[in-house]
C-alpha cells in the first residue's frame, strides 16, 4: 500500500548514527516484542523503537509505520507521528508519547471505547480502503481455525514435553468447536488495532494515547471484541466486561452466535500464542525448560474457557470475568 505524501521512503541508515545514542534517563519501555527508548534531539523528544528482537521485526516495523502514517494525521491526540525507519537496523523513530502504562479501570475503558468508535466511524475515509488487512485478519471462524491448525503444527515440533502435552490438549478441545459460520450475513469489517486494550494505552493526566499499532488493519469486529476480552493482559471484572460488550455491540451490531463462535476459536489461538511465547523464553534461557506449561496462569485461564466455551452472550460475560481470577 502507498499513501502519497504520507509515508517517507525507508531510511537506509542506522538511526543511532543520526540521533545521539544517549537515552533520556529512566525512559525506556520494554515489551515482549520490542524496546522503546526516549531520545531528545534538538529539544524534541522522540521514541526510538527497536523491533530487532523478533525475526519478523522488519515486517512489524513496516506495518506500524504504515498504520501511524494513516492514524496520526487523523487522530493526532491518540497516535504518534512516524518520522523515519531503517530496514538495516529494524529501528523506527516516532514522536514521543507521554504517559504511563494504563490499567483497566473505568477511565481507560472509556478511552478504549472512544478509540474503537473513532476508528469504526473513520472506516468510510477514502484512504481507509487502501489500508491492508490486519495481521491474522479473519472473516469467519474457519479462518481462525486454520491459524490454530498452523500454530499447533509448529508446536508439535517442540522438544518441551510441557508445551507438547498442552498443545495436544488444545487439539482435543478444538474437536468440539464448529468451523461453520453461524451468521455469515453478519460479517463486516472495521479498522482494527488487532491488539486493542488498556495494556496498549498510555495514561497522561486525563488523556490516553495508543501505542503498538503493528497489527493494525481491516478485520472482523467480532474477532476484535473477542481478542480484547481474551488477551492475557486484559483483566476484566464482570461490570467492565458488560459495559464493554454493551457498547461494542451497539457500535458494530454484533451477532451473538457469531461472537460465541469466534470466541471459542480465539481462546484456542491465544493458548497457542502463549505457548509460543513460552517456547521462545525457554530458547533464550529466560525460563527453565523443566517448567510445565500447565503451571502458567494464562494457559490455565484460557484452557478453562476453551474446554467450557460459552454458548450465549451472558455466559461469555461470565467467562470473561472468570478469566481474570487467578487460579
Amino acid at each position: 500500500m502507498t499513501l502519497p505524501g504520507r509515508i517517507p521512503d525507508v531510511v537506509p541508515v542506522d538511526l543511532l548514527g543520526r540521533v545521539p545514542p544517549a537515552a533520556d534517563a529512566g525512559l525506556t519501555r520494554s515489551g515482549g516484542n520490542s524496546t522503546v527508548t526516549r531520545i531528545t534531539h534538538d529539544g524534541t523528544a522522540y521514541a526510538l523503537k527497536d523491533y530487532s528482537r523478533r525475526a519478523d521485526g522488519g515486517i512489524r516495523m513496516g506495518r506500524e509505520f504504515i498504520a501511524l502514517s494513516y492514524l496520526h494525521p487523523r487522530y493526532p491526540h491518540r497516535f504518534a507521528r512516524p518520522v523515519a525507519m531503517s530496514s538495516a537496523t529494524r529501528r523506527a523513530l516516532h514522536t514521543w508519547l507521554p504517559g504511563a502504562p494504563a490499567t483497566l479501570d473505568q477511565q481507560s475503558l472509556a478511552a478504549l471505547l472512544a478509540v474503537l468508535t473513532e476508528l469504526h466511524e473513520g472506516r468510510t475515509d477514502p484512504w481507509a480502503a487502501r489500508l491492508p488487512p490486519g495481521t491474522d485478519a479473519a472473516t469467519a471462524p474457519a479462518d481462525i481455525a486454520h491459524q490454530v491448525d498452523q500454530r499447533l503444527t509448529r508446536l508439535r515440533t517442540s522438544t518441551s514435553r510441557g508445551l507438547h502435552d498442552t498443545a495436544a490438549r488444545v487439539q482435543r478441545a478444538i474437536g468440539h468447536l464448529s468451523r461453520w459460520d453461524p451468521a455469515p450475513a453478519a460479517a463486516s469489517l472495521t479498522l482494527s488495532l488487532s491488539d486493542a486494550g488498556a495494556h496498549n494505552l498510555l495514561a497522561d493526566a486525563d488523556r490516553y494515547h495508543c501505542v503498538d499499532c503493528e497489527f493494525f488493519g481491516w478485520d472482523d469486529p467480532h474477532k476484535l471484541v473477542c481478542d480484547c476480552l481474551l488477551h492475557p493482559r486484559s483483566h476484566w471484572d464482570r461490570t467492565s466486561a458488560e459495559r464493554f460488550l454493551d457498547h461494542v455491540t451497539g457500535i458494530y451490531r454484533l451477532d451473538e452466535s457469531r461472537l460465541v463462535s469466534f470466541h471459542g476459536w480465539l481462546a484456542a489461538k491465544w493458548v497457542t500464542i502463549v505457548l509460543a511465547r513460552l517456547e521462545r523464553m525457554e530458547g533464550s534461557g529466560t525460563v527453565d525448560s523443566s517448567v510445565d506449561a500447565m503451571d502458567d496462569p494464562d494457559i490455565q485461564r484460557l484452557l478453562r474457557i476453551l474446554e467450557d466455551p460459552p454458548s450465549t452472550y451472558a455466559a461469555l460475560l461470565d467467562s470473561s470475568a472468570r478469566a481474570a481470577v487467578p487460579i
